[in-house]
């Protein structure tokens, strides 16, 4: 098992309201882009689902794509993610859907996580094995 980390830099951050509550309540669509800089280098597009409570926290899945380098190999990874977002700050796990990625990540197994304070920049842990 290698570990990497990485820091991350939200480009473009793109959110429309599927259906909207009460109060703040409000199912949502976002498509992120990112930079990722460190041990993982590249571009980055998620695409998440967030459903936002009242109190204007949320949780949110997604489906996310690295296309750069990650321990000496390059291509394209695809993660899940599940997390929440406490108004504050955004918390997520990650796990490499295998079989998805292509090139010299094609391979990569494991798992990661990443926390972002509002803004536009985060930090991104990472767990893998290039097989």
């Amino acid at each position: 098992m290698t570990h990497a980390t990485a820091q991350f830099h939200v480009d473009k951050w793109d959110e429309t309201a599927l259906r909207e509550g009460d109060g703040k309540r409000k199912l949502t669509h976002a498509t992120v882009k990112q930079t990722f800089k460190g041990d993982i280098e590249g571009e980055g597009v998620a695409e998440y689902l967030m459903a936002y409570k009242a109190d204007g926290t949320a949780d949110f899945t997604g489906l996310q794509t690295i296309d750069g380098k990650i321990g000496g190999k390059s291509g394209i990874l695809v993660l899940r993610l599940s997390g929440d977002f406490d108004g504050k700050r955004a918390k997520a796990t990650t796990q490499i859907v295998e079989g998805a990625g292509q090139g010299g990540l094609a391979n990569l197994t494991g798992k990661g996580e990443f926390e972002a304070p509002m803004g536009h920049d985060g930090a991104f842990s990472l767990n893998f094995v290039l097989n």
